[in-house]
């Protein structure tokens, strides 16, 4: 329902790709758990970025761009990385911290609707009726499953 434009012939890889998104994802939450249990304060993030990095980079040696870019090109994805991953990731990595994996995958799953009103409010975005039901959809289930969560759980 959030994604109308989806037609019949869907790419096997990707949804593939998507099926091996959803369990990285699924991973995802124990893991920063543990990870945050064993190294305090923001290290595993730390860690786990330059994991990242270190696997990503002959990938982006081999495509070749990297190795043409000016400086205000890399100051410029410098920027983009700064405030579209590692800031995201030190704010959910410390909430990890502080909620139950539970509370965490509830509002995860608010996240479509809010991308949905953020594009209806500032990019103005046509939000049909069938977005808004599967918004209500979305949001209804979420604060089902936080109105529901026992104490003990978290």
């Amino acid at each position: 329902m959030l994604t109308p434009d989806i037609g019949t012939d869907l790419d096997p890889r990707g949804l593939g790709f998507a099926a091996l998104t959803g369990l990285a994802w699924a991973c995802f939450v124990p893991v920063s758990k543990q990870a945050g249990r064993l190294f305090p304060g923001i290290r595993s993030l730390a860690l786990g970025m330059w994991t990242a990095t270190v696997l990503l980079l002959p990938f982006a040696l081999a495509e070749g761009s990297l190795l043409q870019a000016g400086l205000p090109d890399l100051g410029g994805a410098f920027a983009v990385a700064l405030l579209s991953t590692v800031l995201p990731c030190v704010m959910e990595f410390q909430a990890l911290q502080r909620l139950s994996a539970r509370s965490y995958g509830i509002l995860m799953t608010l996240e479509p609707a809010l991308g949905a009103l953020v594009g209806a409010i500032f990019l103005s975005q046509d939000l049909g009726m069938r977005m808004l039901i599967a918004i209500i959809c979305v949001t209804v289930a979420a604060m089902g499953m936080t109105l529901s969560e026992r104490q003990d759980d978290r």
